[in-house]
């Protein structure tokens, strides 16, 4: 999975079934619940037919017997139903090769199309995030949550595997978020701003950085823009007023700048995600240096030795 952080948007799916092979045994139960920013949105349940009688260690293990099933609907009603659910949404499920191999095997049994669905295993997710788990079994998992619902139920399953998956993403971020505030010093704050610059096709060639006493000027010959990430507060200073700074990005924080500081307005950074936030501020401010520098270019007689005398600062 790399760095890519784990999406906010998935389904999550649970088979109940009467075996473990995908060939021979029969699904009994599906769920699939739907969530948009790790919230519960919609969900598909049913139990299926599967036409044939359960086994006694099957009814012991779900709780579902001959008779619940009697009246349910087959896989052939409600596997196009499922899918339809499922859409192109991630899919995300405890041991997922166990209930992918199941979709797969009744896709193609009924000859339909075969989900090209990104999956996500909480098992591996689980081993990577929750290492201090005596295992990384679903019922395991459960209890160390604290979650209080029955188990081989496929729609209580969904509703674990969501909270296992949702742990490990909240893991994942605090972590990320730890390494992001460490790494914010004022040569990453530079290769940010670069980057942001190089990805919308600025040319990057004038950009350089100084230090000008405590504060880092990032500079295209022009002052771009003046942080301050050394200390106790770290933070962009601007000439935008406090109330347009969320025109820029409404999650960013501020306060008035000092008197003795240049500009209105401190734009406080506390990792280098809120340096990228600043993208559109960042574009606007490079252009209209760039603007200033061509002017100063065509205008002004000695401005190639300048201009060279400049280009040598080091980056």
């Amino acid at each position: 999975m790399g760095n890519v952080s784990l999406p906010l948007d998935y389904v999550v799916i649970d088979f109940e079934t009467t075996g473990f092979n995908p060939y021979n045994d029969k699904i009994i139960q599906v769920a699939a619940v739907k969530y948009r920013n790790h919230e519960l949105v919609d969900q598909f349940v049913s139990y299926v037919n599967p036409e044939r009688p359960i086994p006694d260690r099957i009814t012991s293990l779900t709780g579902i017997t001959n008779y619940r099933v009697s009246d349910a609907p087959t896989i052939e009603e409600v596997l196009p139903l499922f899918l339809a659910f499922l859409h192109t949404n991630v899919i995300v499920a405890h041991n997922a090769s166990f209930d992918m191999r199941f979709l797969k095997s009744n896709v193609n049994m009924l000859g339909l199309l075969e989900p090209k669905n990104k999956v996500i295993d909480t098992v591996f997710l689980a081993k990577k995030y929750m290492k201090h788990a005596p295992n990384h079994k679903l019922e395991t998992l459960k209890r160390m949550l604290g979650i209080r619902l029955s188990s081989h139920n496929a729609f209580d399953d969904c509703i674990t595997c969501a909270a296992v998956y949702q742990k490990c993403a909240a893991i994942e971020e605090e972590g990320k978020r730890k390494v992001n505030k460490a790494m914010l010093d004022e040569t990453a704050v530079y290769e940010a701003v670069k980057e942001i610059l190089a990805c919308n096709k600025r040319n990057v060639e004038w950009l350089r950085c100084m230090n000008v006493g405590s504060y880092l000027d990032i500079k295209a010959f022009y002052p771009v823009m003046r942080l301050k990430v050394k200390g106790r507060k770290k933070y962009v200073l601007t000439e935008i007023l406090e109330e347009d700074v969320k025109e820029i990005c409404t999650s960013l924080k501020c306060e008035p700048a000092l008197k003795s500081e240049v500009g209105n307005t401190r734009i406080m950074l506390n990792s280098l995600e809120d340096v990228m936030k600043l993208e559109s501020y960042i574009l606007e401010q490079y252009d209209f240096v760039l603007q200033a520098l061509h002017d100063y270019k065509e205008n002004e007689m000695n401005a190639d030795e300048k201009l060279k005398e400049y280009l040598n600062i080091m980056v």
